[in-house]
């Protein structure tokens, strides 16, 4: 079944090209990884662990990946882990 999460992602400091390399690393994890139209720092992830600590792993090793190949200065990221999928609406 899996771990469902919602990430927020804050790329502090970072330009234009650093936002789209940090982005299309992010997005080369395929199914994983999914941007939330309309939101422009959240971000879906479907895991395959139920493990808490092996999906903070899987979060935190890609959020570090995307901000070494981007050269982003930092990275601030709330997320929320759930057996549940992510629900997006609006009014």
């Amino acid at each position: 079944m899996g771990s469902k999460v919602l990430i927020t992602l804050d790329l502090h400091g970072a330009g234009l090209d650093q936002r789209r390399d940090f982005e299309n690393y992010i997005k080369r994890k395929g199914i994983e990884w999914e941007k939330i139209d309309n939101l422009s720092t959240a971000w879906k992830a479907s895991v395959t662990s139920n493990q808490r600590k092996e999906v903070i792993k899987f979060i935190k090793e890609t959020i570090k990946s995307a901000k070494e190949i981007s050269f982003v200065p930092k990275v601030y990221f709330a997320y929320q882990i759930a057996n549940e999928k992510v629900e997006i609406d609006n009014i």
